[in-house]
């Protein structure tokens, strides 16, 4: 498996870019796969599995709305009255074009699945599409999952861990819920495997610390901490596809910032709109006092129970 990420201010790639047509005002803009890249601050993940390229394309500020997906001049998406495009991905899998897009409708989280077939694009159902990305997303590994023995032990992120050998922390930080896995005395930690499926495979020393990172909004995250030469040494992974993908330090640290982003703007919203509310006659649960007609919004947050 071979992985290259990029961080740049334009989105380029060899099968598909993210464009913006400048036609639009200020905060809202078109996505055209066909074009050149003219949009700024944009997030580049480009993945090469079996020989199949997978684009990522992410706006960097979260304030930007995509009014419109396109392929040259043919639409492929536009928003409902409470959807916002988050991020397109554009694969081409068997000579077929197919693009996943993550949309929100409000607060609910969607995917919508599209394949271009005689020069068409076609929203298909996500069975369909599993079927058709199905072999680039699987994952593969020479050797098996090693066996636990008395000083190594594998873990599944999917089912309880030996508390014997592990010691979980599950706390929540900026928004970001966190899942740590910590070996207990000269224990280290041999394989990683999700649901049964090979994630990572110690080559020699194994690992001391791994640590999930989740948000609803986002793809999980991991941080592997293990030894190299006697030295520290940080992987890290992001579940791309159902399949968990190695991914380069700067990728891994602009998605938990944009996730703690992102809950900390979920969570003034909820604020404002509890003081907007105090400020209309309403009390919040647990507000230790009213607010009058005196008293700002800056004020009114300062009740609210956190």
């Amino acid at each position: 498996m071979r992985i290259s990420l990029y961080i740049l201010t334009f989105c380029v790639a060899k099968f598909a870019t993210c464009g913006d047509t400048g036609q639009e005002s200020s905060g809202s803009h078109t996505w055209d796969i066909s074009l050149g890249a003219r949009n700024k601050n944009v997030v580049i993940q480009e993945e090469v599995f079996n020989e199949t390229q997978t684009v990522v394309c992410t706006p960097a500020n979260m304030d930007e709305q995509v009014n419109s997906l396109v392929d040259g001049a043919m639409v492929i998406w536009q928003p409902g009255a409470q959807e916002r495009l988050n991020q397109c991905r554009y694969t081409i899998i068997k000579e077929t074009p197919t693009l996943v897009l993550d949309v929100y409708n409000g607060n609910t989280a969607l995917q919508k699945y599209y394949a271009k077939e005689k020069d068409k694009w076609t929203l298909v159902k996500e069975g369909d599409f599993v079927k058709k990305f199905s072999i680039a997303s699987r994952a593969h590994f020479d050797q098996p999952i090693p066996q636990d023995t008395e000083d190594k032990v594998s873990i599944d992120l999917a089912k309880p861990v030996d508390e014997s050998k592990i010691k979980i922390h599950e706390t929540k930080k900026d928004g970001v819920d966190e899942k740590k896995f910590e070996v207990k005395g000269k224990i280290s930690i041999s394989s990683v495997a999700d649901d049964g499926v090979g994630v990572w495979i110690a080559p020699e020393s194994g690992a001391l610390v791994v640590t999930l990172f989740s948000q609803k909004r986002f793809p999980n995250m991991m941080a592997i901490r293990h030894k190299k030469d006697n030295k520290d040494e940080f992987l890290y992974f992001a579940k791309v596809y159902g399949s968990w993908r190695q991914i380069k330090v700067d990728l891994f640290h602009f998605q938990l910032n944009t996730m703690k982003k992102y809950a900390k703007e979920g969570e003034q919203k909820k604020n404002d709109a509890a003081a907007l509310a105090i400020m209309n006659g309403g009390t919040p649960s647990g507000g230790r006092r009213a607010i009058t007609s005196g008293d700002n919004i800056s004020s009114a947050l300062e009740v609210i129970p956190q």
